[in-house]
């Protein structure tokens, strides 16, 4: 009945949120062309990057320090700071002052909706969570209307800003360096995952215009939208069991359910979704094809997903880092090898066989690390 609760609270904010959310981004698909689309995905892709780079408090560091009851105002000083220095850096490259507060505002919110998780705070992350996503369908339609394309970062940054309160209360406690000197292998690994794992979402948006057009990312970035939607069972999953396996819970009845559902989602979307597209998004024909191939990728990605919950929880994060390298690795070479043969259905491939490998290579991991009793002190329902 607990994780019932627990599930309901996330689930029911994710689910208005990304409603909220997806809602905001298809109408964007209807309004602008492929193009355009996939300029906006460019610039984001650059900030979120360079929001990466600079914070150290990672999603997944906050929230297990959390769920310890650990101090996280040192991790979170140095994350803003970094975060500032970032966005100064991003400012003299492109002389873009929305991509200066989207790369502060990403940290602010990691940094929020983290720690409402970690203290298992699920009511109050959901009324954070609807606030943000719904601040971002308000200010982004509203600022594309007064400003046109330019001012669509520029709305979703300042959603992002809602998550102050928690990092005021952040601030509020002392600073403790000889927490993070004692804790600096877990924060480091997970600070180099975060960064790979990042490259890896985002170097499709770095690359695709360089190989390819713009025209081909925005046409992409509607089937990854798509795809967000179908992973909604996968990510309230995660953020659930996140911090409950870091207090040594696991439910494995929970998870055997998740992936049946999980393999169901995946039909939907390579059945349901394709006739559905030429009709909504008229100029977005070439997603069709996409979100077929993409919507195979749901289950591979809950998979990896539950893995990397697992590993976190025993603080393995160096071997759910390889993971993200491999998953690097994997994307880049079908987008080179796949992209221009095939154009937006290479980089959906490239894409599948990327998280395809990543799936492989934690199964492997996963039975070493059984057979070594490395998840004996789990309490598994």
């Amino acid at each position: 009945m607990k994780h019932i609760k627990g599930l309901i609270s996330i689930g029911s904010a994710d689910l208005i949120g990304l409603v909220a959310a997806a809602s905001f981004w298809f109408y964007l698909a209807t309004e602008i062309n492929p193009s355009e689309y996939g300029e906006i995905s460019f610039f984001i892709g650059i900030a979120t990057i360079g929001s990466s780079l600079a914070t150290i408090g990672t999603s997944n560091t906050i929230t297990v320090f959390k769920a310890k009851k650990e101090n996280i105002s040192t991790i979170t000083v140095i994350s803003l700071i970094g975060s500032v220095i970032g966005a100064t850096i991003l400012f003299f490259i492109f002389n873009r002052v929305d991509l200066v507060l989207f790369l502060i505002g990403v940290t602010i919110f990691t940094i929020g909706y983290s720690t409402n998780l970690g203290k298992k705070e699920y009511k109050k992350y959901a009324i954070y969570i609807l606030a943000q996503k719904g601040l971002v369908a308000i200010f982004g339609i509203l600022f594309y209307h007064l400003f046109g394309t330019e001012g669509i970062i520029l709305g979703i940054s300042l959603s992002f800003f809602a998550y102050i309160p928690i990092i005021v209360e952040i601030l509020k406690e002392k600073i403790n360096l000889n927490f993070l000197r004692g804790n600096r292998s877990f924060i480091s690994f997970n600070y180099i995952h975060m960064i790979s794992n990042v490259f890896d979402r985002q170097i499709d948006k770095i690359i695709i215009p360089l190989f390819l057009s713009f025209t081909v990312l925005g046409e992409y970035s509607l089937g990854m939208q798509i795809l967000t939607v179908l992973l909604f069972l996968p990510n309230i999953i995660t953020k659930y069991l996140l911090p409950e396996s870091a207090s040594r819970q696991y439910d494995k009845g929970l998870i055997r359910k998740t992936i049946i559902i999980t393999i169901g989602i995946s039909l939907f979307g390579i059945i349901v979704l394709p006739p559905i597209i030429p009709i909504v998004f008229e100029e977005y024909v070439n997603t069709t094809n996409m979100i077929m191939i993409l919507s195979l990728a749901v289950i591979p990605t809950m998979i990896t997903r539950l893995y990397f919950v697992k590993f976190s929880a025993v603080k393995k994060a160096k071997h759910t880092l390889f993971g993200s390298i491999i998953s690097l690795f994997v994307m880049i070479l079908g987008i080179v090898l796949f992209g221009e043969i095939f154009d937006g259905v290479g980089i959906a491939i490239a894409y599948l066989l990327s998280i395809t490998a990543v799936t492989i290579y934690y199964i492997i991991f996963n039975r070493k690390m059984e057979s070594l009793g490395e998840f004996n002190d789990i309490k598994q329902n």
